[in-house]
């Protein structure tokens, strides 16, 4: 079985305070109190090197992305 090292709620809102909630892809602004979220398009933050390749969940390896890019 593959382990997935996932964020904590904690670190993602570390990770949006870091990039200012801002998808790292897009610019787009991931700041729900701006523009809501539908509930099929909720953005996450991201690992920047992928769990499913020893990717770590810690703020370093972590990025705001829409659900478009995530």
């Amino acid at each position: 079985a593959i382990t997935r090292n996932n964020f904590s709620p904690r670190r993602k809102a570390e990770i949006y305070t870091r990039d200012r909630a801002l998808c790292c892809f897009s610019g787009v602004s991931l700041w729900l109190l701006d523009y809501g979220a539908a509930p099929s398009s909720i953005d996450w933050a991201d690992h920047i090197t992928a769990s499913a390749k020893g990717g770590k969940a810690d703020i370093e390896n972590g990025a705001c992305a829409s659900a478009v890019y995530n």
